[in-house]
């Protein structure tokens, strides 16, 4: 691009002759981008969750979705419905939270809420002194420096966990995860999951699962069917569908 730029001012300066440009490119192919691949938790990531003993307010945060779980106020959870509304985001101009619209107009939606993350954020809802789910300490939206300490917290307690649990003094962290681990590796692996529900027969779609996440349907398409693809059993499938045998 910058020496595409360079030939232009060039043309226009007349150091080469008009249209050079485009003869000079014509055979040249910039690399595809090739994105760095998104990973789920880790089979002891997900482990140590179940046996790492979190705060309230760290628990319930590894439940929700970064930039909309900091924007969240008690106003916000319904617990007699069981659902969540996201309507806002919150975002960082430096170590300054503001708030802002969500990703796109899909993101405003209403999330159901399982059993399991009402009973954590029932008795945490109860327990703030203000209105936001993740406030800094004197009250008021979190802020960067404020969030990056919640995070380090909740990371090196899993990782302490990990080590206490497996015995592993020395772990192999390119495998097992940890140090790499961030809050969007959550709901990363949230969106795995409930495209393997799909893929093992629950009663989902892609659309449903765009909903819940707040996306479009082409980016579960784009991003996830890898995921919905291992777990494919077209001969499977096929035997089933053309079976003559009485069901």
């Amino acid at each position: 691009m910058t020496l595409k730029q360079i030939c232009r001012a060039a043309e226009r300066d007349k150091l080469l002759p008009k249209g050079e440009t485009l003869d000079i490119f014509a055979e040249i192919h910039p690399p595809k981008y090739k994105a760095k691949e998104k990973r789920p938790l880790t089979e002891e990531e997900t482990a140590a969750l179940s046996y790492t003993e979190l705060s309230e307010k760290e628990r319930a945060f590894v439940s929700l979705r970064r930039e909309e779980a900091l924007a969240l106020t008690v106003f916000d959870v319904n617990f007699k419905d069981s659902l969540i509304k996201i309507s806002k985001a919150v975002a960082f101009d430096g170590n300054n939270p503001y708030i802002k619209a969500p990703k796109s107009r899909n993101s405003y939606r209403n999330v159901p809420m399982c059993a399991e993350l009402a009973d954590i954020l029932k008795p945490y809802s109860l327990s703030l002194s203000g209105t936001n789910l993740f406030e800094k300490s004197a009250g008021g939206l979190i802020t960067h420096s404020a969030y990056v300490k919640m995070w380090d917290s909740i990371r090196n307690k899993l990782k302490k966990s990990y080590i206490k649990h497996s015995g592993d003094r020395m772990p192999d962290w390119g495998r097992v995860g940890f140090e790499d681990l961030t809050a969007h590796i959550f709901r990363l692996n949230y969106c795995t999951r409930l495209c393997y529900a799909m893929a093992e027969g629950h009663n989902l779609t892609t659309k449903k699962i765009a909903a819940l996440l707040g996306d479009s349907e082409k980016m579960v398409l784009d991003v996830y069917s890898h995921i919905m693809e291992e777990k494919e059993r077209p001969m499977e499938a096929i035997e089933s569908v053309l079976s003559l045998k009485a069901k």
